[in-house]
């Protein structure tokens, strides 16, 4: 029985193509109406969607509209929302400019593999719209209405949508799919831009990593999704887009390369191999961005990690080289003032040359240490106060403010002279404005004032600022607040005893700041989140809980590479586990901490604590 049916099948299939062959061999004699007549007798015998599709071919061909749209109209009633029908009736009409016509058969095809023809009809709807100055989303999504005479009469008083609010309808969430369903259908990658450039403007960046088409086959496509990634986090995978511009650089067919496009892929890369802490690999890169078209395409961010590169190098003349390049180029780049500024410091802390070195000189003999500290220019406070004050009025924004202050203080306690906090007070008085204190002078003077031991005029002008920028309880909207508030609320609700409030801000910078890379955060943002794990690990200790106090403070040792700071994190986990009862490990901290900093006398004191106790 199941072998006759399959036979039966089969045979009329067979019949059913041969009688296509003879149709087609009708049309290519140009014996039209023998042709038109075998398809009519045949409609008959169609029963798949393949076969009604193949007659419908053919009426195409033989120019018959009408009796190709009827096939297809019946082939619906019988087979209701065959994707294949659907989308050949819903391509049909669309080149007859039915559009409302085709938008009402292609929902069907919204989750299919024809999705693309959804998303035509769709964008072909909002087109229309905005030149109606209809609702544009609402028309695209829904069947049309039909308007009345005055609502048309009102439309048509209505200004034209600018290029900008046009912009603004298309990045409406609804129409993410629309674009995926427009990359199925064509393949081109452009489609999946704007799917992604939408969900990143709602900061869903792994959403929009995930559109990842899987080939870059242009350059614009290894600049994209390497930035694609980048910003979700996903360095490793921005690197292997990135690095695809090198292979296809390689081979012919790439028409979209330009010196531009290939310099801001170099500039991101350099940014990735610094985050992966590649950092040689990051200063080869920027030699190469360097040698490009006389260093046209050098961003200030780009000559700034540079210059932050050779610092930790300890290459002191090419960092001097690369703050000057900085100041010239790029003059009002307030890192780069910052940098020069920090040379200036560094240099009021340098070593007077002793008694035979001033000889030695005096005979016309360096040593290489004199020959070397001799190629360094030399950079006065004031140079940095000369520099700031060219710039005119962009040289009174709070970051240089701050920056002018604490040079000052540097340079008075360099030459032993002690800094008046009525400073502080001025700064403060001069900066306020309608909205309260700015938030780099809010900072800086708040710490300022801890420093000096002065806690009350501390947590006055905290308070203060935090009051007139926030109208809420901030200890139930951390995530509202910059990462500093976080920390200065957190240590002021500690200091009052609210060790409930404290510990919890302090868990929110750990949990949200602590995994973060340190390379993405600025160096006083590192600061701020070592600081408030070490506070952290505090809190967990004066209530017995050793074992987490222990895995904060290795964290926070994890983020630092500040020798000091590091020291003192060290002798803090070497006291854990003293009292842990885990010598042998304490040991071996306080040893790592007294090889970065001898002058740690807190870990040579609990050093020999531990030995005596052996």
């Amino acid at each position: 029985m199941l072998c006759f049916v399959s036979c039966s099948s089969h045979s009329e299939g067979s019949s059913f193509t041969s009688r296509l062959d003879a149709i087609d061999a009708f049309i290519s004699q140009n014996s039209t109406d023998s042709a038109v007549k075998a398809l009519k007798k045949l409609e008959k015998k169609a029963y798949s969607s393949y076969d009604r599709l193949g007659i419908y071919k053919r009426y195409v061909l033989l120019g018959e509209k009408k009796l190709a749209e009827k096939v297809l109209i019946k082939g619906l009633k019988k087979l209701p929302k065959n994707p294949e029908l659907s989308a050949i009736y819903v391509n049909f009409l669309l080149r007859e400019g039915r559009i409302e016509e085709a938008f009402k058969i292609s929902v069907c095809l919204e989750k299919t593999n024809y999705a693309s023809m959804y998303s035509e009809c769709v964008l072909r709807k909002a087109l229309t719209s905005i030149s109606e100055n209809g609702e544009v989303v609402n028309e695209a999504f829904n069947p049309a209405k039909k308007k009345s005479r005055k609502m048309l009469k009102a439309s048509k008083l209505l200004p034209e949508k600018t290029r900008d609010e046009i912009k603004e309808i298309f990045c409406d969430d609804k129409f993410i799919p629309i674009y995926t369903g427009a990359f199925k259908g064509s393949k081109n990658n452009r489609w999946l831009y704007n799917a992604a450039s939408v969900l990143m403007r709602k900061g869903e960046y792994g959403a929009a990593a995930e559109l990842y088409p899987q080939r870059i086959t242009n350059f614009k496509d290894s600049l994209f999704w390497g930035s694609v990634f980048f910003d979700a986090g996903l360095y490793a995978q921005s690197l292997d887009s990135l690095e695809a511009s090198e292979r296809l650089a390689a081979l012919d067919g790439t028409g979209d390369y330009s010196e531009s496009l290939y310099a801001e892929i170099l500039a991101l890369e350099t940014d990735c191999c610094y985050v992966e802490g590649e950092e040689d690999r990051s200063e080869e890169l920027r030699l190469k961005l360097s040698s490009m078209d006389n260093e046209k395409y050098l961003t200030p961010v780009v000559c700034m990690n540079g210059a932050m590169y050779s610092r930790r190098k300890g290459d002191v003349l090419e960092e001097y080289r690369r703050f000057d390049y900085i100041a010239d180029r790029f003059p009002g780049f307030v890192p780069g003032i910052a940098g020069k500024g920090q040379i200036a410091v560094d240099q009021l802390y340098w070593p007077k040359e002793d008694e035979l070195s001033k000889k030695l000189r005096a005979a016309g003999i360096r040593t290489r240490e004199m020959e070397a500290r001799d190629e360094i220019p030399v950079v006065k406070v004031d140079d940095v106060y000369t520099h700031i004050a060219s710039l005119g009025e962009e040289g009174d924004v709070p970051a240089l403010l701050v920056l002018k202050d604490r040079l000052d203080c540097e340079y008075k306690k360099a030459n032993g002279l002690k800094k008046s906090v009525s400073d502080i007070w001025v700064l403060l008085e001069n900066s306020e404005n309608e909205n309260g204190y700015p938030s780099e002078i809010a900072r800086y003077c708040t710490a300022y004032l801890i420093e000096e031991r002065m806690i009350k005029e501390a947590e006055g002008v905290f308070d203060g600022y935090m009051h007139r920028k926030y109208d809420m309880d901030i200890f139930r909207n951390p995530e509202e607040l910059e990462l500093w508030e976080c920390e200065f609320a957190a240590w002021f609700a500690c200091k009052n005893a609210d060790f409930a409030h404290g510990a919890e801000l302090y868990r929110f910078i750990a949990d949200r700041y602590g995994q973060r890379l340190p390379a993405l955060n600025t160096s006083s943002g590192n600061r701020s989140v070592t600081n408030s794990l070490v506070n952290l690990a505090v809190v967990y200790a004066s209530i017995d809980n050793l074992d987490e106090a222990l895995n904060i403070l290795s964290l926070a040792s994890s983020r630092t590479d500040n020798a000091k700071e590091k020291a003192e994190i060290l002798y803090r986990i070497a006291e854990i586990n003293w009292n842990l009862g885990d010598s042998r490990s304490a040991s071996r901290s306080l040893k790592y901490a007294l090889s970065l900093d001898n002058t740690h006398n807190r870990s040579r004191l609990l050093q020999k604590k531990i030995k005596a106790d052996k």
